[in-house]
């Protein structure tokens, strides 16, 4: 059985205390855990500053083989709560009733591979999101680098004052809208002949 990547719920404002105690207690079962950020410019009192911001507060990422005893650890361990499940399962019984009731794959959502694919694409140069440089041309927008490149459909708006762009897709079957920094290299729109 090949890893898959899982969303785990965690306590949020927690996330890094989570990894710390999965990776020190459950290392040998998880091959990678994400959380994944973004970069962002934001004014305050004037002045423009960088933050970083969790892209998916309250959650991990997780790749690994999951089955009933490692949710169970998972789930003991402080701070974690369940696994984001597409299906409506609750899994608050013990693998010996697990194993009558339902199949593995009935019991746990892994993330679509086309889903985790485009979440690490954006994430290529590690955990953090970064900053896109963009020209606007005609009201189209072109991305010249940035995690943005290759993803130019993603795009719905473009807030040019708080250089923002709106960005949508699918994440676990829900359309998931957000903001992402990018820095706008020219607006050029066509010219009346």
């Amino acid at each position: 059985m090949e890893s898959l990547w899982y969303a785990l719920y965690v306590r949020s404002g927690r996330e890094e205390q989570a990894r710390c105690l999965i990776g020190k207690y459950l290392s040998e079962h998880i091959k990678q855990i994400l959380i994944p950020r973004r970069k962002m410019w934001e004014r305050r009192q004037g002045i423009r500053h960088e933050v970083i911001k969790k892209l998916f507060p309250g959650y991990l990422l997780l790749q690994t083989r999951m089955n009933i005893d490692l949710y169970n650890r998972l789930k003991a361990t402080p701070g974690c709560f369940h696994l984001l499940n597409t299906r409506r399962y609750h899994l608050d019984y013990d693998a010996q009733d697990a194993a009558n009731v339902m199949t593995q794959s009935e019991c746990f959502s892994a993330i679509p591979a086309k889903e985790m694919e485009l979440l690490l694409g954006l994430t290529r140069e590690g955990e953090n999101i970064g900053v896109s440089e963009i020209y606007i041309e005609n009201a189209r927008v072109a991305v010249r680098s940035g995690p943005l490149k290759g993803f130019e459909g993603l795009i719905k708006r473009v807030n040019k004052r708080k250089k923002r762009a709106k960005v949508v897709f699918t994440f676990m079957g829900n359309n998931q809208e957000m903001d992402m920094s990018v820095e706008i290299l020219s607006v050029m729109s066509e010219v009346a002949h």
